[in-house]
């Protein structure tokens, strides 16, 4: 019998590029035989440590990143729709009490990772909920 591949993916409910890895690893996670780990982390954290910038900061980048990712989401079969404030959202709100959230998901409830990472990326780039507050979170979950 062959052995599973063993992917971890690190993500940030932040970026839609790792939604789209995200829900590709999901979606092929059995026909590919692979033994999915999912990993939330702060990408704005390793930015910062590593002095990178995000795409969105780089003016030729972030002028292609809004359609770039809505070909992309159409080719994956995700529904995508830009926010209305991605910077608000991304450098105001960010992402830590979410990833918090998911972290501790991680340890208690494994099981149930997979559908509350995806309902926060659907709460962000999909109905433009602001899922760091706390009264419109039931509305992701």
């Amino acid at each position: 019998m062959a052995v599973s591949t063993q992917v971890k993916f690190f993500y940030d409910i932040l970026s839609p590029y790792a939604w789209l890895g995200f829900e590709t690893l999901c979606r092929y996670q059995k026909p590919w035989d692979l033994d999915l780990q999912l990993k939330p982390m702060n990408l704005g954290f390793i930015m910062k440590e590593s002095g990178n910038k995000p795409p969105g900061m780089n003016p030729s980048k972030a002028s292609m990143l809004a359609r770039d990712v809505k070909r992309a989401s159409e080719m994956v079969g995700v529904p995508y729709k830009p926010v209305n404030d991605f910077a608000k959202t991304v450098f105001i709100r960010g992402s830590v009490p979410t990833l918090k959230t998911l972290t501790a998901c991680q340890i208690l409830y494994p099981n149930h990772l997979e559908e509350l990472t995806r309902q926060a990326w659907l709460g962000i780039y999909s109905k433009d909920i602001d899922i760091t507050d706390k009264r419109k979170s039931p509305n992701v979950c």
